[in-house]
């Protein structure tokens, strides 16, 4: 077992180490990568606002690393305490120690002690997390469309680009989309700056007479080796609290149609395909029996439940159907000891009440990451059900069951850690 604690100013060098081996993407060799990551690390040491820096340390060793995020998510209504981790890295000397597992470990009962019900991160790999008690989240879809398929918009005269000038009102707006969405985290100051410190990015906002009511990012990338004129649009930001705001951007990449192969979009939306004439991509791919490749999907943000008897006890964690019923849940957690547990909640119109446990009870059992994208709203549990990963002991309260946990809102979260 080794230490974890706060890192110090006198160990960033030691820590860039850390980040350079674990890291490929990270080049060493550029000092323009190198030296604002540094600043931006001293900056966090001695200034921490909401994220920290952690270090694993043996015999006063710096062998791993790790920066905790402590957010607020709208969470089916309701704002609630989350945390979030992420640069995990670990001696290149020293894998298979056990290392990254004491740090999630350490993660998770640093937000658990805090009140916390949730906790998130990005995966390097899927199972990996997925052991650790992690369920996927909301699924990533790469469109790649013409530009002469995109609705015709209208509106393109209220759009302006964005400086840093305007990170407030960006700020407020995001606020105000994130009351209303399941799933967002609250962006903070430092989430926007990093928009604006991406030299490649261009940021346009959509302004009428309420002030600003959205904003969208977009890259230009090459797509040809021997053709610079030959490049996609990447969208990559997308915020918009009305209509007219989306017609706006619309407009804007319809008529890019003479500079642009493809507009290249990021979104979470399943249902985004609906809005183009033709939402084939580029690869030509028939997927059988017979259908066209539209998008590509990718699995990255993954979600836990920190406590699952406190969060099944709470209405505020799901919004449980009108349903009078007692159910004893098994849940397994064989990461987090203290979260492998077995109890009874009486549901009266809904609401949730913990009891003594019932011997009688019909019992619900599932592992902790199914529970977490359960509660997130990623998955239905008809799907657990039908596919096994949950069951219940005894069949004739399925239907109870089902109507207990009716689909919940579809999650977003735009906020990169």
């Amino acid at each position: 077992m080794g230490v974890i604690r706060a890192i110090k100013q006198n160990e960033i060098d030691r820590l860039i180490t850390l980040v350079t081996n674990a890291y490929p993407s990270f080049d060493a060799t550029k000092e323009e990568v190198v030296q604002p990551f540094r600043e931006q690390v001293a900056a966090t040491i001695k200034e921490p606002g909401n994220s920290h820096f952690y270090g694993y340390y043996r015999d006063e060793q710096l062998l791993g690393i790790m920066r905790l995020y402590d957010y607020t998510v709208h969470w089916h209504g309701s704002n609630l305490l989350a945390g979030g981790v992420g640069s995990v890295a670990v001696d290149l000397l020293h894998k298979k120690e056990k290392i990254a597992k004491e740090l999630i470990t350490y993660f998770l009962r640093h937000y658990r002690n805090q009140g916390a019900h949730i906790a998130f991160l990005y995966s390097f790999r899927p199972d990996f997390y997925k052991r650790m008690g992690f369920g996927f989240g909301t699924e990533w879809h790469e469109y790649r469309v013409t530009p002469s398929t995109i609705p015709n918009g209208q509106g393109k005269e209220r759009l302006t680009f964005l400086t840093e000038a305007d990170i407030p009102d960006m700020l407020a707006l995001h606020r105000r989309v994130t009351e209303r969405t399941h799933g967002m985290i609250a962006a903070t100051d430092q989430d926007l700056k990093r928009l604006f410190s991406m030299k490649q990015n261009r940021i346009v906002g959509y302004v009428n007479g309420h002030g600003l009511q959205g904003y969208m990012g977009f890259q230009y990338r090459n797509n040809h080796s021997k053709n610079d004129f030959h490049n996609d649009l990447h969208v990559n930001q997308w915020i918009a609290e009305e209509p007219a705001a989306h017609q706006a951007f619309f407009a804007f990449l319809r008529s890019q149609a003479d500079q642009f192969q493809r507009i290249v979009f990021y979104v979470q939306d399943p249902e985004f395909h609906h809005l183009f004439d033709d939402p084939r991509n580029d690869t030509n791919n028939m997927i059988p029996p017979l259908s066209h490749e539209v998008r590509t999907t990718g699995i990255g943000l993954m979600v836990r439940i920190l406590d699952a008897k406190r969060a099944l006890s709470t209405s505020t964690i799901y919004p449980f159907g009108n349903v009078d019923a007692t159910f004893t849940f098994e849940i397994r957690d064989t990461f987090l000891a203290e979260n492998e547990q077995r109890f009874t909640i009486t549901f009266t119109n809904g609401k949730p009440a913990l009891r003594d446990f019932v011997d009688k009870a019909p019992v619900v059992r599932m592992d902790i990451s199914d529970l977490s994208a359960l509660l997130y709203g990623a998955v239905s549990l008809n799907t657990l059900l039908n596919y096994g990963k949950a069951t219940i002991s005894d069949a004739q309260w399925t239907q109870t069951l089902r109507a207990l946990f009716p689909k919940a809102a579809f999650p977003v979260c735009d906020t990169f850690f």
